[in-house]
């Protein structure tokens, strides 16, 4: 969310106001009535206006694979379904996150269980099943652009599947900073209110 208009812009420049979406996560109380207070401003002043909740959601194993392709079906299910199972608590039966991830939490010590850190992951080669000696096809051009190195010291001293997990657990959970979701549905309505003629004519 950006930090909002000022009272100057919306009592001076009404006309020159842009078209604005504001996209918050539904347990984020306090940001979401800054953000009811400038929608309802920006409506009564025809801004073109539009707001997106992002509700809490299961992170089942297929949502954990769709969203970190990277980990595969087998790997999230095994992290998760131990997850479910040794700390109650954090997932439901359903997968719902019950508790957001803190630093020195519950999330963090079912992470250093499952040795998140330890096998660091770094290259694309540790995620093939080695029994197979097979790249799967989704991650062929990510190998031969030369990614999947990360650095020890990177992502806060964590390896990127910590990371990452940290990230979905969070949008899971409802409470963010940040989420790529929806972000096709965000800046189609930025960009056909901003008077792109080719834009529209695309769309």
């Amino acid at each position: 969310m950006a930090a909002g208009y000022t009272k100057s812009n919306l009592k001076s420049n009404k006309k020159e106001l842009p078209a604005t979406g504001y996209l918050h996560m539904s347990r984020d109380t306090k940001r979401a009535g800054k953000i009811l207070n400038l929608f309802q401003q920006l409506l009564a002043d025809s801004v073109p206006t539009k707001q997106w909740v992002i509700k809490s959601h299961p992170f089942t194993p297929e949502v954990c694979a769709s969203r970190i392709p990277e980990l595969g079906d087998k790997r999230c299910e095994t992290i998760l379904k131990h997850i479910q199972k040794k700390h109650k608590g954090l997932l439901d039966k359903d997968y719902t996150v019950l508790e957001p991830y803190s630093k020195g939490g519950k999330w963090e010590k079912a992470f250093h269980e499952l040795k998140l850190d330890e096998s660091k992951l770094d290259s694309i080669s540790d995620l093939v099943d080695t029994k197979k000696k097979k790249i799967p096809k989704k991650l062929k051009k990510i190998k031969k652009k030369g990614a999947g190195k990360v650095s020890d010291t990177a992502f806060s001293k964590h390896s990127w599947v910590w990371a990452a997990l940290v990230e979905e657990i969070a949008v899971s959970y409802g409470k963010h900073e940040m989420t790529s979701e929806k972000i096709k549905t965000v800046l189609d309505f930025l960009m056909k209110n901003a008077g792109l003629e080719k834009y529209n004519e695309v769309n």
